[in-house]
């Protein structure tokens, strides 16, 4: 991801999938991943095992699973190009500053539109991840009606990582603390099938991950 490697992504997010259907159980045991020291990377390679486990809940195919876990790899690339000042900063986002963080959607998609061995449904996927399905997120507004599941999928496994993620900015929430915020639409609009999926997932995750700060891992 750092070296913006596209097709070592697609290789790495070929490996999750095969990890991910070869454990019998589906247990997320995410704790190793948190030992890297970069925040994007960390988050990414969270963001695309939620997703993984989630669509096996919702009985996508390998090769759909594939293509949804290179999304998550992949949708935060663009944040690479945006000042650490930005990415980092302890206090809140002035309004100028949050625009400029909204286009790491778009600057992600810009790095990988022209790679013609990335399907559509994976561009599409990262470009539209803070898409709510009301129309109400960014960077072009649309509804659920013209979403993939792809970006349904990896909006809500985004948002739930960023949640029990500690940053500079904030502390991690629960994950108790985190579903409430989620099912009560506090940090978007979200398809209830897929609340529904996430909840009984993070439900069947061990307790003891969640201690210490509620971290995931």
């Amino acid at each position: 991801i750092k070296n913006k490697d596209t097709e070592e992504c697609k290789n790495v997010s070929k490996k999750m999938v095969n990890e991910i259907i070869g454990n019998g159980t589906l247990t997320l045991d995410l704790i190793d991943l948190r030992s890297y020291d970069d925040y994007t990377l960390a988050h990414s390679v969270n963001v695309a095992m939620v997703c993984g486990v989630m669509g096996i809940g919702m009985g996508l195919k390998e090769s759909q699973l594939t293509k949804l876990v290179q999304a998550a790899l992949l949708h935060d690339l663009g944040k690479l190009e945006i000042s650490q000042k930005i990415l980092n900063k302890p206090e809140r986002l002035s309004k100028e500053e949050y625009e400029i963080m909204k286009t790491h959607a778009m600057k992600s998609y810009e790095i990988i539109v022209d790679r013609w061995d990335i399907s559509p449904e994976v561009k599409a996927a990262v470009l539209f991840h803070h898409e709510n399905v009301d129309g109400s997120g960014y960077p072009l507004g649309i509804d659920g009606s013209k979403q993939t599941i792809y970006t349904k999928i990896l909006h809500v496994a985004d948002v739930y990582d960023a949640l029990v993620s500690k940053r500079v900015y904030k502390e991690s929430y629960t994950h108790e603390t985190a579903m409430q915020m989620i099912m009560n639409g506090e940090c978007g609009v979200f398809n209830p099938v897929l609340l529904q999926c996430l909840k009984d997932i993070a439900t069947n995750i061990p307790d003891e991950i969640y201690r210490g700060g509620g971290k995931l891992c």
